[in-house]
């Protein structure tokens, strides 16, 4: 079980990364915002905390290789703040377990 004090953590972290993406979305496409909730415990859906944290740790990996090979890259703090905030996300995940 999760202590209160780290669920709220995790929840508010989840709310801020969600606001960000929210904005991101309006301002590139017009779209509404929209909410998605997984569970992890759904039984039709076995493989969705391995395959969510993988993802989310290959992304951030693939981020950090990139700033490596392109110092110069013009979107460089974009991506390391990127590999920032999936990084936040996985390990607010995993405490959530």
């Amino acid at each position: 079980m999760v202590p209160d004090s780290q669920a709220a953590e995790v929840v508010a972290e989840l709310a801020d990364i969600r606001d960000r993406l929210d904005t991101v979305l309006t301002t590139i496409g017009g779209q509404s915002s929209r909410r998605v909730v997984l569970d992890r415990d759904d039984p039709d859906e076995p493989d969705l905390y391995f395959v969510l944290t993988t993802a989310l740790r290959d992304w951030t990996d693939g981020l950090r290789h990139r700033v490596q090979d392109e110092p110069d890259a013009p979107n460089r703090e974009d991506l390391l703040r990127w590999a920032e905030t999936a990084e936040r996300l996985h390990d607010f995940i995993g405490k959530a377990l």
